[in-house]
């Protein structure tokens, strides 16, 4: 599987066909294909393909070849698939299901045990069974999805899913997780694995411990994550006797390089659409208003002495945590609110509900409706924003502009998000996305057109969403590269605008300048001190 990933890379080169079925309308791009082959040779193999490339189209067609492999071989019992992804993705993968799998199958979201046994009985000729469940449902019923018992009631034979597959993969990354140990259950309970994700090292070249333990046991080199941790980590030699040892850099590199070459097909957007059209990056500044830059002044010196005052009863980890949480209550501010929590007695009485002051004005809010008020009708535009507030009242602006929109973000129910997705996409009257990275920023397809149809039809397709706005974001970097690929993917016809709405020498900037520099260093205490030196200072000397 190296070899022919490496023959494709240098000269183009694509695997024996083996009598693989393409879809007749829908065929697999030649690098594509190459990830289905390498995929085809193992029991267990990870596509690590950057966000856009088209990782769902190719594990359903790598899936529906398993299938008919299996029934030329004598198999006609119903394929068992089994996909476990984040819930705000489910009905993505439902509708991409119906697009590129060409066998009789069902399907069905799972939550309940009960769907769960209709959905592996073969009941009216299929010949696939599509079970799409969320992280959260395989944790609490990992039993029922190993097919072991179902409320008690045991099997009379056990049976194992044909194929099992980790959508966002990186989510199982830390293994001492519920999570992490119910995906290792059900690997044991699965003929094939696959895992998908763009971002496999979130935080750093551990998290492939686990994703590469669920492709097969001992995968990953070692028979458990401290083995794998201390072989690849070069520690400081001060610190060798102590307990706590800090890793200076990562050692053993070229077994992972070997481990990934031969598990894994890896691929970035670059590679894989050299003629997608780029991204654009620009930033609008904001200034604040007198009100807004005296409450930033007053949480900023707060949140400095809290640091001081917690320094020495946190351990590292929470301390580091902690801070960074509270610090976003600075850009609570400068979104243009700020919220103060319930408040309580020794009783544990509330005696002050949860309350939200707005600002009002909001400069940020009026440099949005500038930026958009005169777009043309055929443009679409993704606005995310990381706090609740900030999405409603985004919305509620833009409707009272006349500008029809969607919202998409935690509280809203599993219909209103397929809906939001179906209209982005296929109204053209709906023209902006306004969302909350953590909740729509992964699997989402937000491409401003139906891209479900063929090329020629008329209708539909004349809209493109070419402008992404950050409004408000938080400090992971995994959330701002997967919203940001939402609308530039394969399909994209447009170069694709990406704007940060900034107010200067503010939490804003710091955040931007980890996010879109990709800065991947743990923050320690002394940096966080260092952050809020910067952006407390100038605030002190502008006012």
């Amino acid at each position: 599987g190296a070899k022919v990933v490496a023959e494709y890379k240098n000269s183009k080169r694509l695997p024996p066909k083996n009598g693989f079925v393409e879809h007749p309308e829908r065929p697999l791009m030649p690098f594509q294909v190459v990830a289905r082959y390498c995929a085809s040779l193992q029991d267990g193999y990870a596509f690590f393909m950057e966000q856009g490339t088209g990782k769902t189209p190719v594990s359903i067609n790598t899936i529906l070849n398993t299938a008919i492999e299996s029934r030329a071989e004598g198999n006609d019992d119903l394929h068992r698939v089994l996909i476990i992804c984040h819930k705000n993705v489910r009905f993505n993968w439902e509708v991409e299901i119906g697009n590129f799998c060409t066998a009789p199958h069902k399907g069905s979201s799972v939550e309940r045990q009960k769907q769960l046994i209709t959905a592996i009985v073969k009941q009216n000729g299929e010949e696939i069974s599509f079970v799409i469940a969320s992280y959260g449902a395989l944790s609490n019923t990992i039993d029922a999805m190993c097919l072991r018992s179902f409320e008690g009631l045991q099997l009379k034979k056990k049976l194992q899913w044909d194929c099992a597959i980790l959508d966002e993969s990186h989510s199982i990354k830390s293994p001492s997780t519920k999570r992490t140990k119910a995906s290792l259950k059900l690997r044991d309970a699965s003929k094939k694995r696959l895992i998908l994700t763009g971002t496999p090292f979130v935080n750093s070249l551990y998290d492939l411990w686990s994703q590469f333990e669920f492709t097969g046991r001992y995968n990953s080199g070692f028979s458990n994550f401290n083995a794998f941790k201390e072989f690849h980590s070069c520690y400081e030699k001060a610190s060798q006797e102590d307990a706590d040892k800090k890793v200076q850099s990562f050692d053993n590199i070229p077994l992972l390089q070997e481990r990934l070459a031969r598990l894994s097909f890896l691929i970035t957007k670059k590679e894989a659409l050299p003629d997608l059209p780029e991204k654009v990056y620009d930033t609008v500044e904001v200034d604040m208003t007198k009100e807004q830059l005296q409450m930033y002044s007053d949480v900023a010196t707060q949140l400095f002495l809290e640091i001081d005052a917690t320094s020495d009863s946190l351990g590292k980890e929470m301390k580091v945590t902690n801070i960074l949480t509270k610090m976003l209550r600075l850009a609570q501010v400068t979104s243009g609110f700020l919220s103060w929590d319930a408040q309580y007695d020794e009783d544990g009485n509330c005696i002050q509900e949860k309350t939200i002051d707005r600002l009002d004005p909001n400069n940020k809010l009026e440099a949005l409706v500038e930026l958009i008020k005169n777009k043309a009708p055929t443009d679409k535009t993704l606005i995310w924003a990381c706090f609740e507030q900030d999405i409603k009242s985004i919305s509620a602006r833009l409707s009272l502009e006349g500008f029809d929109n969607v919202v998409f973000y935690g509280k809203t129910k599993d219909k209103e998000r397929k809906d939001a997705e179906l209209r982005f996409n296929c109204d053209p009257t709906c023209r902006f996305f306004v969302g909350n990275p953590a909740a729509g920023g992964v699997g989402l397809n937000l491409l401003g057109y139906d891209y479900r149809q063929r090329t020629d039809s008329e209708d539909a397709r004349l809209t493109n969403c070419n402008h992404i706005i950050y409004y408000s974001q938080n400090w992971s970097l995994t959330a701002r590269a997967q919203s940001e690929d939402r609308s530039h993917r394969r399909g994209t016809r447009q170069n694709v605008r990406i704007t940060d709405l900034c107010i200067p020498r503010s939490i804003d900037e710091e955040i931007r300048k980890r996010v879109v520099g990709k800065i991947k260093s743990a923050i320690q205490l002394q940096d966080i001190k260092h952050i809020l030196e910067r952006i407390l200072h100038p605030m002190k000397e502008e006012k």
